[in-house]
């Protein structure tokens, strides 16, 4: 909870098997909402975001490899692919949009 002068701030948690939820509540009033969806081995599959009317939903998608490490996030509108050197590397090296 972040709570000053002016405003207070308070953030939500609701756990699901396979999913959580992020609630926002500023003033008492819901100004944003959060789902991220997991996989069998709960790494995030799919963000979906909802703020405001004056922001625009996000969802992001993201995919893992064999060994578990992130090698793609995509939008609607734009795609990141993350390379790593090796199969031991953990750290990506480059990636791509």
């Amino acid at each position: 909870m972040i709570n000053n002068e002016n405003e207070k701030i308070l953030t939500w948690f609701v756990y699901e098997p396979d999913r959580y939820h992020k609630v926002s509540l500023k003033d008492e009033v819901p100004v944003a909402y959060e789902t991220f969806y997991l996989s069998d081995l709960k790494q995030c599959i799919r963000r979906f975001s909802q703020k405001n009317e004056f922001m625009p939903d996000m969802d992001l998608r993201s995919s893992y490899d064999h060994l578990g490490r992130l090698i793609k996030e995509s939008t609607p509108d734009s795609e990141l692919i993350y390379e790593y050197l090796n199969d031991e590397e953990d750290v990506y090296t480059k990636f791509s949009y």
